[in-house]
């Protein structure tokens, strides 16, 4: 059931993500060894994303606006959305080689998502690791139909040729890659946080095995804080970047007076984090792997969660394993305008898209 379009081999390759709170955009150069040549970035308030029908014309204006800048009739678009209601769902079934009999069983047996209100796509793992049965995981991929579907209806509307439909989990294999030893035989956790999704991926000899999205997000702190302090939304994401969990976590200052309530609804949501992290390297040790380790290797952070260091700190300190950060930003080959751009302190609002850009480098 994957939503995948075939372009007509245009040279020049958009990736666009959508999500609650903009439109970004990144352009590959046409050459083999590629860079990422060009940025866009059209935001707007998340709690527009609340309303469908003010969601598609905010939408709609800002996609005119990346027209102008990249000609439909010059690029192909991989559309990737993230907003919160990202999921993914590992199973285990019989070998099934065939992708449409899969798929098929998969729906069947009613364990596909409602095509009617998500837009999925089904990812073969491979053979389950086990002794005592002979199956394979998979990996069922989900995300609402709106804002997917309404992004891809209006680029399509404008004229660009779609290539395909991305999900936010497949944009960090290529950072993993940055860190997989072709010896190891660790089991890595890579742990992505961003305002809207929180995505656990294992791997094992450079593989997933695993992946999770765990509901936690930073946007629903911006929303408490506008709330409650009745901050704007620009203050309020800047409150949860620089300030937030320094003052939670540590007592340091803040420039404004954060109230008790916000503070314990706050660790409240960081105690539901610790223990979806736990239960998540459970269930890869008891279900997934089906033998005997007593625990994962190392969690790598990236994304928003590696300009936190005290959010990483805690992790850290609650999991009894060892905890690193990842900036992938400061290693990628960009132009100097787009450089300027995601050095300048932008880099945070485009982890997802960066790590597909290199993967479409790849190919």
């Amino acid at each position: 059931m994957a939503n995948i379009f075939f372009g007509r081999g245009k040279r020049e390759k958009l990736i666009v993500e959508v999500c609650s709170n903009g439109l970004r955009a990144l352009k590959l150069s046409k050459e083999e060894d590629s860079k990422i040549e060009s940025v866009f970035l059209a935001a707007w308030p998340y709690r527009l994303a609340k309303e469908e029908e003010d969601f598609v014309d905010q939408l709609k204006k800002s996609l005119k606006s990346l027209a102008a800048q990249f000609s439909p009739k010059q690029h192909s678009v991989i559309v990737c959305a993230t907003d919160h209601s990202n999921r993914q769902k590992f199973f285990q079934t019989v070998v099934i080689e065939d992708e449409e009999e899969l798929e098929d069983f998969l729906l069947t047996k009613k364990i596909m998502p409602n095509e009617e209100d998500f837009v999925s796509e089904v990812h073969l793992i491979g053979k389950s690791i086990s002794e005592i049965k002979n199956s394979q995981d998979i990996l069922i991929q989900s995300v609402f139909r709106f804002p997917a579907q309404d992004a891809m209806d209006a680029l399509e509307e404008l004229g660009y040729e779609l290539d395909s439909l991305e999900y936010s989990s497949n944009s960090l294999a290529p950072y993993y890659e940055a860190y997989y030893d072709e010896d190891s035989k660790s089991h890595d956790v890579l742990l992505s946080m961003d305002w809207e999704t929180c995505i656990y991926n294992v791997y094992y000899q450079g593989e997933l095995r695993f992946s999770h999205c765990i509901a936690f997000n930073l946007s629903s702190f911006v929303d408490l804080i506008i709330q409650k302090m009745e901050l704007d939304e620009n203050s309020a994401m800047l409150l949860v970047q620089d300030e937030l969990f320094s003052f939670v976590l540590k007592d340091k200052p803040s420039q404004y007076d954060i109230p008790e309530d916000v503070v314990n609804e706050i660790k409240a949501e960081l105690e539901y984090l610790k223990t979806e992290l736990d239960r998540c390297k459970a269930f890869y040790i008891s279900r997934v792997l089906e033998w005997k380790i007593e625990n994962i290797s190392k969690i790598i952070c990236t994304g928003i969660l590696a300009e936190i260091p005290v959010l990483v700190d805690y992790i850290k300190d609650n999991l009894d394993i060892p905890v690193t950060s990842y900036k992938p930003v400061e290693q990628m080959n960009l132009s100097e305008e787009v450089e300027a751009k995601l050095k300048g302190g932008l880099h945070h609002h485009f982890n997802c898209i960066l790590g597909l850009a290199l993967a479409y480098q790849g190919e």
